[in-house]
């Protein structure tokens, strides 16, 4: 921090001139330090190894891309972690197409946006993004298939949900869709 030297009332300004040039030299110092870290014209902050905050957010224009604090954190974007992620709380999957006692809008969407589905009849499944999961949930009384659509493959020859609530969760790798776990459905 600069150590900015006062200037008495009883000093001349020729005398004082020294002291000003010092005091603008300590300044500007401390302003080119301040911005090593923030570039005012970019606004990009670099080079700083720590930072406290109560909360962070990070926004493009007007849209909030990523929110950080306390309650939480809140990301806008997709996310890839190319590292090991250790969960000791609880995992939520909140996003679902249709619910309990109303099915999805499409038997054969162009891609799955969602964790779960809640379906009434037949289910085509897409080709979709390697490692991608989801969960697909019969709502009716009666049998419904679960299929692949052209661009993708089923990882066994049929799926089945046998009556209201059967499930099965599926992960897709190269295009084919491989059974996870399922609950009175009948796979062959």
């Amino acid at each position: 921090m600069a150590n900015i030297r006062e200037i008495l009332g009883t000093n001349s300004i020729s005398a004082s001139r020294p002291i000003i040039n010092q005091n603008f030299n300590l300044i500007n110092d401390e302003v080119e330090d301040i911005m090593d870290l923030l570039d005012p014209t970019t606004g990009v902050i670099q080079n700083i190894s720590s930072a406290t905050v109560a909360a962070l957010s990070v926004i493009d224009n007007t849209e909030s891309i990523a929110e950080f604090n306390t309650s939480g954190i809140n990301l806008n974007v997709d996310v890839e972690i190319d590292a090991s992620i250790t969960m000791a709380g609880k995992i939520i999957k909140s996003g679902s197409e249709g619910n309990p006692n109303m099915q999805t809008g499409t038997s054969a969407p162009s891609s799955l946006e969602d964790s779960t589905y809640f379906v009434a009849d037949t289910f085509s499944l897409p080709a979709v993004e390697d490692g991608q999961e989801v969960t697909i949930i019969n709502i009716v009384g009666n049998e419904v298939d679960v299929t692949n659509q052209p661009t993708a493959a089923l990882g066994v020859t049929s799926i089945q949900l046998n009556n209201r609530y059967s499930t099965v969760t599926l992960r897709c790798f190269d295009n084919t869709w491989f059974v996870i776990a399922s609950y009175n459905a009948t796979i062959a």
